[in-house]
């Protein structure tokens, strides 16, 4: 009797162990799973993208900061140099003059080898306006004007005939017809172009025929502007020649549809089967919003030469207020402006290209650099 009552009762429990393993989950079961799971890979997706966002952020600020040194690299260099030559004169005459009779903004070294222009003044042939390469309005901009004194670029002079416009240098490896050049010894320098190149001879010339664009031969210094007044200058054996090497900085638009920082110079190219001196602007350092710039000018008046007490823009009435400049000598008439900048002081802002947060809004940075002029020594 016991026996079969056993029997009875494991086939019984058999039978609703078996029912249970086949009736599955119920549909709370199921749910309180789906919602278990979606809490863990939610919660795995979020922590990938606030990760994924942290590194965007990370690299582009360090994309921004690597640009912010790389211009202040750039332009600290130039700025540091304007006016330098090879003389370390400032007595320079210019005899190139453009189609319409004028001194290019690059070889117009007496009008000031340090240029500035606010965002409201125009200046270095720059052009206002929204298309790729055209200034953004609003932001400031420079002119340096500077020789290259690489070793590359410069020469020494073994004779200077007058008669025949000729110059004799140590070597004409590197210099063409139609190149700008500042020629100067201890007492005066000229900026000329180029005429014609003789490596027979080792010989430049300055003459005045196409493809020339100089206004006269006589290299000697003052020349005024409507290139009169010129006088013989032959300069002594053991004077310098090298390449003029100008630039226009200012924040232009790039084919991205952002803002870059540019710099224009001169070029040569073949126009209509001539070559010719032209300018060309160059995108330097990406994602530059704004350049504002001001300057620390000292009183040249003053016996001590005392600097201002605050940092000026290039629209204070202290300067030109035709061409945001400080003259170093009007040509002809041997007026100096007074003012004389000795620093410079930059302030760029850099975005990221794209709005890499949640809120999709781009990251900035501003970033504040002082250069001092090498050439213009404070005095006590």
């Amino acid at each position: 009797m016991n026996s079969v009552y056993q029997f009875k009762h494991i086939r019984r429990s058999e039978r609703t162990s078996l029912a249970r393993s086949h009736r599955g989950f119920t549909i709370v079961e199921l749910m309180v799973s789906l919602l278990l799971s979606i809490i863990v890979v939610g919660g795995t997706v979020g922590i990938y993208l606030n990760n994924q966002e942290s590194f965007r952020v990370t690299q582009d600020i360090g994309k921004i900061q690597e640009n912010g040194r790389f211009a202040f690299e750039l332009m600290t260099r130039e700025i540091r140099e304007a006016g330098s030559n090879p003389c370390a004169l400032k007595a320079v005459a210019s005899v190139i003059r453009d189609g319409s009779g004028t001194t290019p903004w690059w070889a117009d070294w007496n009008n000031g080898t340090l240029i500035g222009y606010d965002g409201t003044q125009s200046g270095g042939g720059s052009v206002v306006g929204t298309t790729e390469g055209q200034r953004v309005t609003a932001t400031d901009a420079i002119t340096v004007l500077r020789a290259d004194i690489n070793d590359d670029s410069l020469r020494t002079i073994q004779a200077h005939d007058v008669a025949s416009t000729s110059i004799t240098i140590n070597t004409t490896t590197g210099y063409q017809s139609t190149t700008p050049v500042i020629a100067c010894d201890l007492s005066s320098g000229a900026i000329f172009d180029v005429w014609a190149v003789s490596p027979s001879l080792v010989q430049i010339d300055h003459q005045t025929t196409a493809p020339s664009s100089n206004c006269t031969a006589l290299l000697g210094y003052p020349l005024l502007n409507d290139c009169t007044g010129a006088s013989t200058k032959t300069f002594a054996v053991g004077g310098f020649v090298t390449k003029l090497d100008s630039a226009f900085w200012y924040i232009g638009n790039s084919l991205r549809g952002t803002r870059s920082l540019y710099r224009k110079t001169i070029t040569r190219k073949d126009i209509s089967g001539v070559m010719t001196i032209t300018t060309e602007a160059r995108e330097m350092v990406p994602d530059v919003q704004d350049m504002q710039i001001e300057y620390l000018t000292r009183d040249r008046t003053l016996v001590s030469n005392d600097l201002a007490g605050s940092w000026v823009s290039a629209a204070d009435t202290k300067f030109d207020a035709v061409n945001g400049a400080w003259r170093e000598m009007t040509v002809g008439t041997g007026t100096r402006n007074n003012q004389e900048v000795v620093a410079v002081r930059l302030t760029l802002t850099l975005r990221s290209p794209e709005g890499i947060t949640i809120e999709g809004v781009p990251i900035t940075r501003t970033t504040v650099g002082v250069i001092k002029l090498r050439n213009r020594e404070v005095k006590s």
